[in-house]
């Protein structure tokens, strides 16, 4: 579909022109609904596509996130993006919709919220939508060991998530997940680091983010899943790796994952002319 902007609370589209969020977390979610609006369908939806950015925000000194999440479920520990004072911060997120057509935004700190939506999942698709949750964070041991992960010099190891037959994916027949990724508390030399988020194996010459010192920076992945069920994630410099799932997609139901590669790089010409 076209994208459009459904949701922008410095103009009151799609919410109260208003800011969103407490310093302290204190405040409850905005609800907005997506169901039945500018040509998403009121039913047979299990998720939509959309690019979020939060604008003009305000923190306390832990900074600050947002969540996205269908309003039926509890608020889930899990985080769409994360920012800090005076910042613009934007990222791709799948989100699964309420049975009423509803998906609620709660934000940690303050915050103008802006959703461009850029498509939909049918409930009969490829994709199977979970309550998102947090499957892997190094910072506190879920999922994986409490270490940091990489080398600012790039020797470092990958780490292997598991994710077939965890928090609603089930243990086979899953070919790719969806999920956000976030490194934070981020180390890079002078090159700056990225993170490549892929099916174990040999890893590819792609990014899926990249990040300098001192960053939280998170990015939407639809991740292939190796034959044993695991997705790994290899950064270049050091980082804690926060991982959520928020769906998945079938072997053989219309969607084909396959090993991230780089098909354009202006650097050096790498599928186009080089240039900035």
């Amino acid at each position: 579909m076209t994208p459009y902007r459904l949701l922008d609370t410095r103009h009151g589209v799609g919410a109260p022109q208003a800011k969103v969020g407490a310093l302290d977390g204190s405040a409850g979610a905005l609800t907005v609904r997506f169901g039945g609006v500018n040509g998403i369908p009121s039913s047979g939806v299990s998720a939509i596509s959309l690019n979020l950015t939060a604008t003009g925000t305000s923190v306390d000194k832990y900074g600050g996130f947002v969540t996205a999440y269908p309003c039926d479920v509890a608020l889930p520990n899990v985080s769409s993006l994360n920012f800090v004072n005076n910042v613009s911060v934007p990222n791709s997120v799948i989100v699964p919709m309420s049975a009423t057509g509803d998906i609620c935004f709660y934000v940690r700190g303050q915050a103008d919220l802006i959703a461009d939506v850029n498509g939909w999942f049918s409930s009969s698709g490829s994709f199977t939508m979970v309550t998102p949750q947090r499957i892997a964070d190094t910072r506190n041991g879920i999922g994986v060991a409490k270490t940091r992960v990489g080398a600012l010099n790039g020797g470092g190891t990958a780490l292997v998530v598991p994710v077939a037959n965890v928090a609603g994916v089930p243990a086979t027949g899953v070919d790719a997940v969806s999920v956000n990724v976030t490194v934070t508390g981020s180390k890079a030399n002078a090159y700056g680091g990225y993170v490549t988020v892929y099916p174990c194996g040999t890893m590819p010459d792609a990014s899926t983010l990249n990040f300098v010192s001192g960053q939280t920076v998170p990015n939407a992945a639809i991740a292939r899943v190796s034959a044993d069920g695991k997705v790994c994630i290899y950064v270049y410099g050091e980082a804690d790796v926060i991982v959520d799932v928020n769906g998945w997609f079938g072997s053989a139901r219309g969607f084909t994952g396959m090993t991230p590669v780089r098909v354009s790089d202006t650097r050096n010409g790498l599928g186009s002319v080089p240039g900035k």
